[in-house]
């Protein structure tokens, strides 16, 4: 979602017994991810549908009960040396221990989770988190409406706009692929940018857990590419794989990690795997079964992170995206906070070590903060990320929280099927271009480590083996003060994944400031 769509491929049947999911190409939310006001409405009683089963009865949380953080991961995977620890202001682990020595060589559906008419947004569809050391392993690098002409069409289009590319060619040639060092120092949330010289491969969640800054996006990663793509990853050092249902690509990332696993490559407790709840599951009766078809998919008996995909609850059943007759996406008259106390449930039951949103505001996350009865705050907020929407301020309001944040589309998702001729390259942009020349990186490198250097956890998608290895390949060199401020500067608030067939939602995340 946190807090970097187009929508996937046919995909598998729905979460539990559900019905099947609409065999339409979802959204990649873990490349890009978009940021709305919530709403104070009491969802209306629904009739059980007989394709899913409904509770009726919703529990109201104990507001005795005190706020507690999430379980501590057990996950933690070559913990780099912690040196001097200490706590930030915000009451955030930080190592103050120095770099270790340099290498030499070195759809709609958005990452945001939505992959709707246009290229919804994903999650991949989001500060504060723990992470598990990216040690490098190896060498190698209302109800339905009848359709009318309107909604068809729309539908269609959406279809388009989901289908899969692969990897636009998006690099600047000259960088070396070179060995990876061990894992450096984690990273300290809730800091705009590291000390000279200071290097992080990780950033302390507020369960405790740590959670790689670098992790493989599988948003828009088309079938029967996507094992071999993890696989290449992992081989590579990635311990972050992150996804989402509505990518409807969960039982091929699987299918890799488990093969890296059964190899010995890689143990399941070194790996942070993160997923998320998407729009058509926000029911209380339903979280827990899209969880577990997740599970199911990827074949694992826990997720690292579990995210709220989307602030929007839409219409349950076998559509990704249920429009109605103007376009529009149809309410299932949830709200995020009794969503969220369904999700609270499931760390409570082990499914997952933590949980967190994607695409929320600043005003929605306040909003689960204050929450009677909170049990857990969000650990991570994953959205859409990169210079030309820089999100200073959400990233700054999160970071403050406690709350870490995953940049999805860090790269500007140059392969959106929804792409404008006029429309901006961050890859090919000459002021870019130049920085990349001098630390002799590619674009993409530079981009990558920029929101590394914000203590921002970066996802970029591939399936090229070589970029993967290079998208990796950041930990071994530092952009200046200078050309820090220089691609802040790039920032015009322009958004990749608006999910604008959502604009009327009550819950529609971009209507305020951030």
């Amino acid at each position: 979602m946190s807090k970097d769509t187009v929508p996937p491929p046919d995909g598998p049947a729905g979460p539990g017994k559900g019905p099947q999911q609409e065999t339409s190409p979802l959204l990649s939310a873990s490349q890009d991810a978009c940021d709305s006001e919530p709403s104070g409405r009491t969802p209306s009683p629904r009739k059980p549908s007989p394709e899913r089963p409904r509770h009726a009865t919703e529990e109201t949380p104990d507001d005795s009960e005190p706020v507690r953080t999430q379980p501590q991961s057990q996950t933690v995977a070559s913990q780099p040396a912690e040196g001097n620890a200490g706590r930030d202001q915000n009451g955030l682990r930080h190592n103050s221990s120095g770099p270790p020595a340099l290498s030499n060589g070195a759809t709609r559906t958005c990452s945001c989770g939505a992959n709707a008419s246009a290229g919804a947004a994903a999650g991949g569809s989001g500060p504060g988190a723990r992470s598990v050391a990216a040690a490098p392993a190896t060498t190698q690098q209302p109800r339905k409406q009848p359709p009318t002409p309107v909604s068809q069409r729309v539908q269609r289009k959406l279809r388009s706009s989901l289908s899969v590319n692969s990897d636009s060619s998006r690099r600047s040639k000259g960088s070396s692929t070179g060995s990876q060092k061990p894992p450096l120092p984690e990273a300290r949330t809730g800091v705009s940018s590291f000390p000279s010289g200071e290097m992080a491969t990780t950033v302390t969640l507020n369960t405790g857990a740590r959670m790689p800054i670098v992790g493989l996006g599988t948003w828009k990663s088309p079938p029967g590419k996507v094992s071999a793509a993890v696989k290449a990853a992992i081989s590579a050092g990635y311990r972050h794989i992150d996804g989402a249902y509505v990518y409807q690509n969960e039982a091929e990332v699987g299918e890799g990690v488990n093969a890296m696993i059964k190899d010995g490559v890689v143990k399941r407790e070194d790996l942070f795997i993160v997923s998320k709840l998407w729009c058509t599951f926000h029911e209380k009766s339903l979280v827990r079964q899209a969880c577990e078809k997740t599970l199911s998919d990827l074949k694992l008996d826990y997720l690292d992170l579990y995210l709220v995909h989307w602030p929007m609850g839409f219409k349950a059943g076998s559509e990704l995206f249920p429009l109605d007759s103007t376009g529009e996406t149809i309410s299932d008259d949830t709200h995020f906070l009794e969503t969220w106390v369904a999700m609270e449930e499931l760390v409570d039951a082990g499914l997952v070590k933590a949980i967190g949103v994607s695409n929320f505001n600043k005003e929605q996350i306040e909003a689960i903060l204050n929450k009677p009865g909170l049990k857990y705050k969000p650990a991570n907020n994953q959205v859409e990320c990169h210079p030309y929407l820089a999100q200073e301020k959400l990233v700054n309001f999160c970071h403050s929280q406690g709350i870490s944040v995953t940049a999805y589309s860090p790269l500007g998702s140059p392969d959106r099927p929804w792409a404008k001729p006029d429309d901006p390259s961050l890859l090919e942009d000459p002021k870019i271009k130049a920085i990349a020349e001098k630390h002799k990186k590619t674009s993409a490198q530079v981009l990558i480590r920029f929101q590394i250097q914000r203590n921002i956890v970066v996802i970029p998608k591939s399936i090229t083996p070589q970029r993967i290895q290079e998208n990796f390949q950041v930990f071994d060199f530092e952009l200046t003060t200078e050309e820090m401020k220089t691609i802040v500067g790039f920032n015009r608030n322009w958004r990749v994944c608006p999910m604008q067939w959502s604009l009327k939602h009550a819950d529609y995340p971009f209507n305020v400031e951030f």
